[in-house]
């Protein structure tokens, strides 16, 4: 982990911030992807301060990076049950975005906002914690193996 990159809870006063690297994201995804489900798709950035607002008030884990003082990205996870509704275990940690600023990747930020969700999702008695990624989006493809996540599940579409 790079001794530069911090993690801490985001606060209303990054909601500006956040609701601007919601929208890079999904710029991002629908660039990197060549996903159908992005073919015409249009996210409002007022959908993404909407979003933000609903995780600050929400009691999402919502986690701000920063890499020697400078603003580098965001973590947004929650507590969700298993796909398996039948499973034993009650909930599981669910990492659903992550973003870097492309200028500060690959110097440990993602990383560091990992094992912040990690402790978060610990201090709740959660022992599992999962992402979903797209395989041509080659930055998640590299980073998540790297971290300790495995492919468990595979979804096949096809289009008609």
């Amino acid at each position: 982990m790079n001794p530069g990159a911090t993690v801490r809870p985001a606060a209303p006063a990054d909601q500006a911030r956040l609701a601007a690297w919601f929208q890079a994201a999904f710029e991002h995804l629908k660039t990197s992807s060549a996903d159908p489900w992005f073919e015409g798709a249009v996210k409002p950035p007022e959908a993404s301060s909407a979003h933000v607002a609903q995780a600050l008030a929400d009691g999402s884990l919502l986690l701000v990076a920063e890499l020697d003082g400078t603003p580098a990205g965001f973590l947004h996870g929650r507590l969700e049950r298993p796909y398996v509704a039948e499973s034993p275990i009650p909930k599981i940690g669910h990492v659903s975005l992550v973003w870097v600023e492309p200028a500060l990747r690959g110097r440990g930020v993602a990383q560091a906002m990992i094992a912040a969700a990690e402790a978060w999702f610990r201090e709740r008695g959660i022992g599992w914690v999962q992402l979903s990624y797209q395989p041509a989006n080659r930055e998640a493809a590299g980073t998540w193996p790297a971290l300790g996540f495995e492919v468990f599940r595979v979804h096949a579409r096809k289009r008609l």
